[in-house]
């Protein structure tokens, strides 16, 4: 794991053997390399002595030797040596600190003084197992433990309020300590104590008695949750005891105060369950709150607590092992959905009265057939001879629709009553759900709420309550609901849709797809310029020949509704290729975050999601583009043939903008769901098949292009992307009203008119034709808003035209390279290369041995001119060979021979017969004596090389062409 010399010299250091700080600074640098090298999320912390540090950290910074150098630190991972290079160019002198919790799976116990170390004792009860240990220079120690699999622990800690700095801490998720050999403000040094290192012992998973302390809801300063009055944090607490991920949220809620997004998510789910009071009181915990996030959640609370059911376990995060673990049993629906929700656990746990009685519900029943008798039951209600009510038990509980909710995808409307009920007995109140209209009449939607709702036994009862439910929906309100992102025409005019709303009214409500929620643009663009600054500066991140593709591909996604309307909607996917490691999706995901907020962890789709799940999201995913993550090799061919298959299906969806035809059981089609956006691909393997390879453009990123310091300067202005994008959008919109359609016709046409000549394939050249389109409006919207200069602009377009013809004439040649005829002719120059196969010479006898290689198959015959082989022959050997390297000709022989054909390849015959012309591709040749069979005549050029050669020279007069453009062209392409 380790190189022993290394660890060694390391542990000598440990050891204390410094002649001085100033001779540690090295061995701090070895011990980071060490650190990255052995899997360990470390990251650079200030000086001790700040000694090379900004002005603007000397005035912020109380922690000398302690405070994290980069943003975003908690969430970083393992840094690659090239990082650690940098930081140490910038920052000679710098600590090393260790990220804990989940991305290390590390958690520290800080013990100061003798307090500490009582507290400690008296926690552990002698329960404190060996594990890696050092100590600090002010006298205390840390020790080191493994997170069990999926706990989340947060910090617990109690310190002497009468004597400074002792205390025994529990450090936990998003935190950070210092590691040795870093430097103390005081000059000592924090050593790793003796057979107590990592490279000494394996790391003791942490005891049972600290994993309980850590997982109790904590408080803090600033009124925390637990010091609320009990009526406001029964809920609260409930959901804290039973939900791992929403304690850890009180316990930032209560310090440093939740995201925006994380914030909303978790009050969103409060007031939805009928719990506003409560999302207050929580909101209110930290100093964030303000007056417009009490308005926001009074906005929830008037919508009729949105339009869908609660918030899903997955969608905040957990995987299948933490429901199982929290629920003991994972629920799904009839799409194998996992539904389990952390409002499960304050519906059933929690005492909360009802928030408005049943006096509406009393309300309901008055004037119709329905009654509430006394033992809480929903009555149908009858009448005897004698004129006395009977009344018949239904059910237990009451329901009603609120309101009228239309899906609309932009192809058909889907109606949806949204439902809301009680359990009369009880006065609990049931949670908003949405009910499509299909399905209504059979009830079957109940089990959203469980098991409280019961319907007495028969048919007439079930349909009663039916009866009922519609006779207490009267008067409903009809709402739309847009289900896809993208443009629409509303009202009249253009509004891109997104997952927050849209741009253009405020009152547009859009639902997607779980893992579309993340294409959110910001509410507005506080400074346009300074945001497509911060957008064009994705240019430096890595080659040309890489990022302006990417940026491109950006800026032409909301272009792809205006070119529809003029039968040009693109058609093409861009693939990013590299190694293991060159951080393409990284560098893809920041890119993505012009349409929202993303990392390299959360990718909308990856090649491990079905091809259903992948069409629907192609198709919703409208005028935006859709990442596709990790495209790569695998050791299982099972798995890597199914990955192929889904790559080559994405292909002819995007490339001919069309989606698989499907049948119901009853004969009836399914829907279609055509893709509307554009895709991004990475990879580290490319597929093959001519026809695939067509409709992609490939950019490869190699290992060490990608510029780590810019790139995580890109990231921690990631939110500067979307304003880019919505000021775009802005703009465009007006574009789209103003500019005459022929006009963008003309624009592509010229475009791809003047790529044509020098692609060989078609449809690379519209492709690099709509890669331009996309960088000109991005760069005519930067230009219109003084985001960059005229002479700039024309500069980016003439290098972005050059490297968009580079890319597709390099796809053009692995069309070539890939086509069935190629391979064909490549696979017999093999084969008559090492003597598996021959020919003999036209005039030698067929039973000449002499003339015979051992173990090798007769194909035909040669002379100067031609290669003569037996059709069947020479097609089954090919097709054998292909076979045992596993591949196969994709094209029968009758195909074959018209593709050589085409390409000049094969001499053929034409003859008349009967007033008819017909071309013989198998033409009698004399060969051996007497013999004259139908036989395959290819030149002998392209047996022997001359054609490749030819070839070779072609690519050597396109590199001289490239020698006399600029430098910076030059430098793009690489030439060689």
């Amino acid at each position: 794991m380790h190189n022993t010399d290394l660890v060694n010299n390391l542990a000598d250091n440990s050891a204390g053997n410094y002649a001085s700080t100033q001779d540690n600074d090295s061995s701090i640098k070895s011990y980071a390399v060490w650190y990255a090298e052995n899997n360990f999320p470390i990251i650079p912390l200030c000086p001790h002595n700040h000694e090379g540090i900004s002005e603007h950290h000397l005035g912020v910074c109380s922690k000398p030797g302690k405070t994290p150098l980069l943003k975003g630190w908690s969430q970083r991972e393992v840094p690659f040596l090239e990082e650690i290079e940098k930081w140490y160019r910038y920052w000679p002198k710098a600590n090393i600190g260790l990220i804990l919790g989940s991305v290390s799976g590390l958690v520290a116990v800080d013990v100061d003084g003798e307090f500490g170390e009582l507290t400690l004792k008296d926690w552990s009860q002698g329960n404190l197992p060996p594990t890696w240990e050092f100590t600090t220079p002010g006298g205390g120690r840390r020790l080191l433990y493994a997170i069990p699999e999926g706990v989340t622990l947060t910090k617990h800690f109690e310190a002497d309020r009468n004597n400074y700095h002792e205390e025994c801490a529990l450090l936990g998720e998003g935190q950070q300590t210092v590691v040795p050999p870093s430097i103390h403000q005081n000059g000592g040094i924090y050593e790793w104590v003796e057979g107590r290192a990592p490279w000494d012992l394996e790391c003791t998973e942490a005891p049972e008695w600290m994993i309980q302390k850590m997982t109790k809801k904590q408080t803090t300063a600033n009124k925390p949750i637990g010091q609320q009055d009990q009526v406001n944090i029964d809920v609260i607490q409930t959901l804290s005891e039973k939900c791992p991920m929403f304690r850890q949220a009180v316990q930032v809620q209560n310090g440093t105060g939740l995201s925006e997004e994380e914030w909303f998510r978790w009050v969103s789910m409060l007031v939805k369950a009928g719990y506003a009071e409560q999302a207050l009181h929580f909101s209110k915990v930290s100093t964030k709150h303000d007056r417009r996030s009490s308005s926001r959640i009074e906005e929830l609370k008037c919508s009729s607590n949105g339009t869908y059911g609660p918030t899903r376990c997955s969608t905040i995060g957990c995987d299948e092992s933490q429901i199982q673990h929290c629920f003991g049993k994972i629920r799904t629906n009839e799409q194998n959905e996992i539904t389990n929700s952390p409002v499960q656990f304050i519906m059933q746990n929690s005492k909360k009265p009802a928030s408005q009685g049943m006096e509406k519900w009393v309300q309901l029943v008055k004037n119709t057939k329905y009654h509430i008798d006394q033992q809480g039951n929903l009555c149908g209600v009858s009448y005897k001879k004698d004129g006395f009510p009977k009344y018949t038990p239904l059910a237990n509980f009451m329901a009603k629709a609120t309101r009228i909710v239309c899906k609309d995808d932009g192809v058909e409307r889907q109606m949806h009553y949204q439902m809301e009920g009680i359990i009369i007995k009880t006065q609990q109140e049931l949670h908003p759900i949405l009910v499509p209209a299909a399905d209504f009449p059979g009830l079957t939607w109940l089990h959203q709420w469980g098991l409280a709702p019961n319907i007495e036994p028969g048919h007439l009862a079930k349909d009663q309550v039916r009866h009922a439910i519609q006779t207490f929906s009267q008067d409903l309100q009809n709402e739309n609901v847009y289900t896809h992102l993208g443009w629409r025409r509303i009202d009249g005019q253009w509004c891109y849709l997104h997952a927050g709303g849209c741009v253009g009214p405020s009152n547009v409500k859009v639902e997607v797809d779980d893992r579309l929620r993340r294409y959110k643009l910001p509410e507005n663009v506080d400074d346009p310029i300074a945001a497509m600054k911060a957008s064009l500066s994705l240019l430096d991140l890595a080659p040309k020949k890489v990022t302006l593709p990417l940026f491109a591909l950006m800026f032409l996604a909301p272009l792809c509704e205006w070119l529809r309307s003029v039968d040009l909607e693109p058609a093409f996917i861009l693939w990013l290729h590299g190694e293991s490691g060159a951080r393409k999706s990284s560098l893809a995901a920041l890119f993505l975050c012009h349409f929202g907020s993303f990392t390299p962890k959360t990718p909308p789709l990856n090649f491990k999601d079905s091809m259903n799940s992948m069409e629907k999201r192609t198709f919703d995913c409208k005028d935006s583009v859709l990442l596709i993550d990790d495209y790569h090799p695998s050791a299982n061919p099972q798995d890597a043939k199914k990955m192929e298959q889904t790559a080559q299906q994405l292909m002819r969806t995007y490339g001919d903008r069309v989606s698989r035809g499907r049948m119901r059981q009853d004969t009836s089609l399914r829907r279609d769901y055509p893709p509307r956006g554009l895709a991004l691909i990475t990879g580290e393997d490319l597929i093959s098949g001519q026809s695939s390879n067509a409709r992609y453009v490939k950019t490869e990123l190699r290992p060490g292009e990608l510029d780590l310091v810019k790139l995580s300067e890109g990231q921690s202005q990631s939110n500067l992307l979307g304003q880019a994008m919505r000021g775009y959008l802005e703009w465009l919109a007006i574009t789209m009203e103003e500019t005459p359609k022929n006009e963008l016709y003309t624009q592509f046409q010229e475009k791809r008119d003047s790529a044509l000549p020098s692609q060989q394939h078609g449809r690379l050249a519209e492709a690099a034709a709509w890669l331009f389109l996309g960088l000109h409006f991005a760069l005519e919207y930067a230009s219109s808003i003084g985001a960059v200069e005229i002479v700039e602009k024309e500069r980016l377009l003439d290098v972005g035209w050059n490297v968009f013809l580079s890319l597709s004439e390099q796809q053009g040649e692995r069309v070539s390279d890939v086509m069935p005829s190629t391979r064909f002719l490549s696979v017999i120059s093999e084969l008559l290369a090492n003597k598996s196969i021959h020919t003999l010479p036209t005039e030698a006898r067929t039973d000449d041995l002499s003339l015979a290689p051992t173990n090798s198959t007769l194909v035909g015959w040669h002379d100067k001119d031609y290669y003569y082989f037996l059709p069947d022959v020479i097609y089954n050997t090919v097709s054998s060979f292909l076979a045992r390297q596993g591949e196969h000709l994709p094209v029968t022989s009758s195909t074959l021979w018209q593709q050589l054909e085409r390409q000049g390849i094969i001499r053929v015959e034409e003859e008349e017969t009967d007033g008819k012309v017909r071309t013989r591709r198998l033409i009698k040749k004399r060969v051996g004596t007497n013999n004259r069979p139908r036989l395959l005549w290819i030149k002998a050029e392209h047996i022997r090389g001359e054609e490749a050669g030819r070839r070779t020279a072609n690519k050597g007069s396109q590199r001289s062409i490239l020698s006399h453009q600029s430098p910076e062209i030059q430098q793009i392409f690489e030439v060689e």
